[in-house]
Order: structure tokens, then C-alpha cells, then sequence
């Protein structure tokens, strides 16, 4: 067995290390923080989604046909502000198809909610900053009425 010397220390390499760390480091820091800021949207989509559908299942069977609008409304904001914070609720909406009848067996109810994402990495990743709005849209025939 070979015991080789102790390599000496070439002069001028010190901080070779270090530059490599921080050239490299920014573009995996702003890969997680993408990877992080997609996988909140994507939650806030789904939920969104699945608050829109199940408000309109909800506005689909209430046996008032006169309080299908404001019932529906109310139960998807509830339902959208379990999970996600309130403040980024944009608007909630129901429409009865065809409108001049309303609440009558057969009808499509529609409802439809817009939220508004604040993305949080776009101090740390240039060109992703501010607010994306995402707009879902449910609908459902009515089964209630007579």
C-alpha cells in the first residue's frame, strides 16, 4: 500500500468553491421557488374547482327555486374561504339558464367563481410577480323544482 504526500494547497484556488456555489445555487433556488409557487397555484385551482361544482350540486337539489341565486352564492364563498384565504375571492356568481324562467325542473344552473393568486416568489424570480386571476366555472341541471 501507497501512502502518497499530502497534496499541497495551490496558490489562487480559495474562493473557486464559494463562485461555483452561488452561480449555480440562484438557478436551483428559483427552480424550487417555481416548483413551490405551481404547486400552490395548482391548489387553488383545484379547490376553487371543486368549491364551484359543489356549490352548484348544492343550488342543483334545494327544493326553493326562489333562493337558488343567494343560497348557491353563499354556500360557494363558504365553501371557497375553508381552505383558501378570503381576501383573494374576486366574485361569485349564479345564472339560471334560459333566465326568464327561474328554478324550474330542467334549468342549468351556473355558477362561476374568480380568485385572485398573489404569487409570493416574485421578489426572489424576475417576471413572476403580482396577481394571476383564476376563474372556474360549474354547471348543473336542476332537479328541485317541480
Amino acid at each position: 500500500m501507497m501512502i502518497s504526500a499530502p497534496r499541497k494547497k495551490i496558490p489562487g484556488n480559495s474562493g473557486q468553491a464559494i463562485v461555483e456555489f452561488a452561480l449555480v445555487s440562484m438557478f436551483f433556488f428559483a427552480l424550487i421557488f417555481g416548483v413551490v409557487e405551481f404547486g400552490r397555484y395548482w391548489y387553488y385551482s383545484t379547490h376553487l374547482s371543486n368549491s364551484v361544482r359543489a356549490a352548484a350540486r348544492y343550488g342543483a337539489v334545494l327544493p326553493d327555486p326562489a333562493a337558488i341565486v343567494s343560497s348557491t352564492e353563499t354556500y360557494a364563498a363558504a365553501r371557497i374561504d375553508t381552505y383558501l384565504p378570503p381576501a383573494g375571492l374576486t366574485s361569485v356568481a349564479t345564472t339560471i339558464l334560459p333566465s326568464p324562467n327561474e328554478g324550474t325542473y330542467g334549468e342549468t344552473i351556473v355558477v362561476s367563481a374568480t380568485y385572485s393568486f398573489d404569487v409570493l416568489a416574485g421578489t426572489i424570480i424576475p417576471g413572476f410577480s403580482g396577481t394571476i386571476p383564476i376563474t372556474r366555472t360549474a354547471s348543473i341541471t336542476y332537479e328541485g323544482g317541480s
